[in-house]
């Protein structure tokens, strides 16, 4: 029994007692008394009523945008893996060079997907769906839309031709290394599905409508907003449970409004403002209830139009038969007067003690908890929802403990993880080094290090920076393993390509099999010859900046990722000493991809612009306006990668004995 009902029950009951008292002080007036309960009766199920319309058709509207929140997610990762695939010299047409499939939340609601470039190639998901015939993405209006606006783009519901379907598309443009637009890939999803037909579930007839509304300032008017589609019967049924319905386009340009055109200037006012409500009008000359919602979508709300006759069948024919009771009972309800009371007040307090019981054991529960006690337990009884809250109360314990214990291990993971990383950096005559590493979360893959007297030699330094793919609690175990071998290397006798090949050798044996790899650039800088050397390991180049001629260089050379083949021979890189004032940047990816809330990604660009405005100042200034800068891009979008840089400025030479090149 639900405790919707059990309320029920006792109120019917608590109502029982006035309704015999009146009956015995008053007789005659009792009549009276059935009219006044079944007005009042009318009233609070109206009341009811235009709360259920309002919370149904706000539910609806939260489920739109989540499957719409859903397809976005999912067109995003669709779109990496393919332009992945075209960078990498994949063939979009090829089904077996990339899989197009979503989650399966998302399958559910999708009908077909499709990539398509603009030489003409595409690959449709699933295979064999059935397109019209000649088609050509390349013209239907999703396509045209998501190359002319460059981003995400929505097409609003539209039939279908190969499954007459109301249909949404969502839509994005491809683009390969260079940046160019390549094409266009999309997923189309069924209007219905997003919705999960469940307007049907809430108990949809005939007699109700709901619509889908556009409530955009250049179209929506005060006459009426202009209907994307509806929720209509497509097939007329004696019983209303077994009436089918579906959304359909409306043919035309036809507007849904009221009698009163006063509920049609307040409506798309409060639509306009991002506010829900329900009001009472007229439609189609009959009273009606109005319950509307805004959507995250395309400037669309949802609008659910009920009339009050339909609605108020049920409260009708209560109030008739109460009244049709009430004369009947007249003359006998005296006699049962005190039998009622007496079985109303047992019900009452057996109901009432049955009812608050598991509140006040959830709530002594609680108390126990808060007070740390993770072992505390209740004991549900019944199949309502209050034990159903008893039995998840119970599973919810032993996974606060351990939630608990994994924020304990992440907070240690942390704490060493700052350990690891060069609690400061050492001096080196002629360089002035500053460095930091901002994680996404607690913990990461990021690392670097400076190590001096590299390979036992004075004068000779090591800068080192790496990134573990991925981030969190194993991206960090794997950096804490690369990092020893790196130290440990680097501390012996041996040229920059020895050391990370032999790093490469002992990493590829805990990596194998597991897909996980580091990128890295290693440099080393030789005080007593004068030079540069640094090996690149898949990782990005550095930029060298010389303000003199106002130019960047990049220190390239070739070079795979750390952990994915054992045997490979890395190539070292040589360069003679900086320039004084010479800046050196050497980062993550985590900097110049980080995005804004419109997709906009930092860039080197931006990069390197930071660098020559502040070029003049410290590499701890120079290192501090990169951070301040992405931060203020960012805005308060969270960072989805690590970040990690260090700023090596050349400085002027106070003590030219110590650097033996300067001599001819």
């Amino acid at each position: 029994m639900s405790i919707r009902f059990k309320l029920l029950v006792l109120l019917l009951a608590l109502s029982l007692l006035p309704l015999g008292i009146l009956r015995t002080l008053r007789g005659g007036a009792l009549e009276q008394l059935g009219v006044e309960m079944g007005n009042l009766t009318r009233e609070a199920l109206l009341e009811n009523a235009k709360n259920q319309l309002l919370t149904t058709v706000e539910d609806q509207a939260r489920l739109l945008d989540q499957g719409a929140r859903l397809l976005t997610l999912a067109l995003a990762s669709q779109a990496d893996r393919a332009a992945q695939f075209i960078e990498n010299g994949g063939r979009p047409d090829a089904t077996d060079s990339v899989s197009l499939t979503v989650s399966e939340a998302v399958h559910e609601l999708t009908s077909w997907q499709v990539t398509a470039l603009e030489d003409g190639r595409m690959q449709v998901y699933p295979e064999g769906y059935p397109l019209p015939p000649q088609f050509d993405p390349r013209h239907a209006k999703w396509y045209r839309d998501a190359l002319r606006s460059g981003k995400l783009v929505w097409t609003i519901p539209s039939v279908e031709p190969s499954t007459h379907q109301v249909t949404i598309t969502v839509s994005m443009p491809l683009r390969d290394a260079s940046g160019r637009t390549v094409g266009v890939t999309a997923i189309m999803a069924p209007f219905s599905r997003l919705l999960a037909d469940s307007f049907r579930a809430q108990g949809l007839t005939p007699e109700i409508k709901a619509f889908l509304v556009s409530t955009d300032a250049s179209e929506g008017t005060s006459q009426g907003l202009p209907l994307i589609a509806q929720y209509e019967a497509t097939s007329a049924e004696v019983s209303p449970e077994n009436t089918k319905f579906a959304w359909c386009c409306p043919s035309g340009q036809l507007r849904l409004s009221a009698d009163d055109p006063q509920l049609g200037r307040a409506m798309l006012e409060d639509l306009r403002s991002r506010k829900s409500n329900y009001r009472q009008a007229f439609y189609e000359g009959r009273d009606a209830l109005w319950a509307y919602a805004p959507t995250d979508q395309w400037g669309a709300a949802l609008v659910i139009v009920a009339p009050v006759d339909h609605m108020m069948q049920t409260a009708n024919l209560a109030r008739q038969r109460l009244e049709e009771r009430v004369a009947q009972q007249a003359d006998t309800s005296l006699r049962f007067v005190l039998a009622a009371m007496a079985i109303i007040a047992t019900m009452a307090l057996w109901v009432a003690g049955r009812v608050t019981r598991p509140i006040r054991d959830l709530a002594l529960a609680t108390e126990r908890i808060a007070q740390g006690d993770l072992e505390t337990k209740v004991e549900p009884h019944g199949k309502d929802e209050l034990a159903s809250l008893g039995h998840a109360f119970n599973n919810m314990v032993p996974r606060l403990r351990d939630h608990a214990r994994l924020i304990e291990a992440i907070a240690l993971a942390e704490e060493l993880q700052k350990n690891l990383l060069p609690e400061s950096l050492p001096q080196f005559a002629g360089l002035e080094i500053a460095a930091q590493t901002k994680f996404c979360e607690e913990v990461g893959g990021d690392f670097y290090d400076v190590i001096k007297d590299a390979h036992g030699y004075p004068g000779c330094l090591s800068v080192l920076l790496g990134d573990v793919s991925g981030h969190g609690l194993d991206a960090a175990l794997l950096m804490a393993t690369a990092r020893a071998f790196l130290r440990l290397r680097a501390n012996q006798n041996g040229t920059p390509a020895e050391v990370v090949c032999e790093v490469n050798r002992f990493l590829t044996l805990d990596t194998d099999g597991t897909g996980r790899f580091m990128t890295l650039f290693y440099m080393e800088f030789d005080r007593a010859a004068g030079m540069i050397s640094w090996v690149r390991a898949g990782h990005d180049p550095a930029m060298l900046f010389d303000p003199e001629q106002s130019t960047f260089t990049e220190l390239i050379g070739p070079g795979i990722p750390l952990g994915v083949v054992r045997d490979y021979a890395f190539l070292q890189q040589d360069r003679c000493w900086l320039l004084p004032g010479q800046v050196l940047l050497i980062g993550s990816d985590g900097l110049w991809e980080a995005r804004n809330s419109f997709g906009e990604m930092f860039g080197k660009d931006r990069t390197k612009d930071v660098i020559k405005s502040n070029a003049e100042l410290s590499s701890q200034s120079i290192l501090d306006a990169l951070l301040a800068s992405q931060s203020e891009f960012v805005g308060t979008d969270t960072s989805e990668d690590d970040i990690t840089l260090i700023v090596i400025k050349a400085t002027q030479v106070k003590n030219a004995k110590n650097f033996c090149w300067l001599y001819p």
